[in-house]
């Protein structure tokens, strides 16, 4: 089978699936050479150009959200916007490096926003809260899709389980500075980060993938040489919360759910960063 796909092949197969958004946001994670070489075969950033093209016509008059995260910042503490590159995929980092002036300003979670001037770029002190790019997306009844990647890809669980107030994960702080052509600003993000303990927080895709796919809400379309799933973000925070309630170890693996209980024996409900940080180091 070819891995060439056509510029209009492509631009087609996206039209279709992202019918369903009907002019409201989308927040796309990628992985573009899942779907197909477009032709003809360009450079490098040509190429990347050529595929935003075809994306951006797909979604119409949906605004796009590009995740550009660079996870830099919990160790370096420092996130330049013009210079921190886009470390999820080749289009991530394509677009931090010729369009930084859509670029948000939160540190680790950040995207490059084509389409709308809705989503504001200031800084947000927690990524995942309800003010944050992903509780606009949700407030403005937006989609999350993810093209030629699985749902592990879509980051927007993290807000899901912020509204879940969820335990086994807790918030630690990371300092440091913001950097854009203007200067520096101190700044400061926490959010919630898995303890470094063997099996926490692992996820159960292959289950919530079916879960989402049966009921109706995680949808796979044909794009290109590939697929993109597609899923309206307030079903699935509904869906996921539901299951929570029954369950607040739903999203994990079952191997998982016994380590997180056994923190909680250990340390209580809710974890938290002065119990556990001077045992383990935790990361995101």
């Amino acid at each position: 089978m070819s891995v060439v796909v056509s510029e209009e092949e492509l631009n087609d197969d996206l039209a279709q699936a992202f019918e369903a958004a009907a002019g409201r946001p989308i927040m796309l994670h990628s992985n573009i050479l899942r779907v197909g070489i477009l032709e003809p075969v360009r450079p490098r950033d040509e190429m990347c150009a050529a595929y935003l093209d075809v994306i951006s016509s797909g979604v119409g008059m949906s605004p796009l959200l590009v995740p550009t995260f660079n996870y830099d910042f919990c160790r370096e503490g420092v996130y330049d916007i013009r210079n921190s590159p886009g470390q999820v995929g080749v289009l991530s980092d394509h677009c931090r490096r010729f369009h930084p002036e859509r670029r948000t300003r939160t540190p680790v979670f950040n995207f490059c926003i084509f389409g709308d001037n809705s989503f504001t770029l200031r800084e947000c002190r927690n990524p995942f809260a309800g003010d944050s790019t992903f509780g606009a997306l949700r407030d403005q009844d937006g989609f999350v899709a993810m093209l030629g990647v699985g749902i592990e890809s879509a980051t927007f669980l993290h807000h899901v389980e912020e509204v879940a107030d969820i335990g086994y994960r807790y918030i630690k702080v990371f300092a440091g500075r913001i950097v854009d052509d203007t200067g520096e600003t101190k700044f400061a993000i926490d959010y919630r980060v898995r303890p470094l303990k063997a099996g926490a927080s692992i996820y159960d895709w292959p289950r919530i993938t079916d879960d989402l796919m049966r009921a109706g809400i995680l949808r796979s379309y044909k794009a290109g040489r590939g697929t993109v799933q597609l899923f309206r973000a307030r079903e699935y925070i509904e869906f996921v919360l539901r299951r929570m309630r029954d369950d607040e170890f739903y999203l994990l693996r079952e191997d998982s759910a016994e380590v997180a209980a056994e923190l909680y024996e250990i340390y209580g409900r809710p974890l938290t960063w002065n119990a556990l940080e001077a045992a383990s180091t935790p990361h995101a």
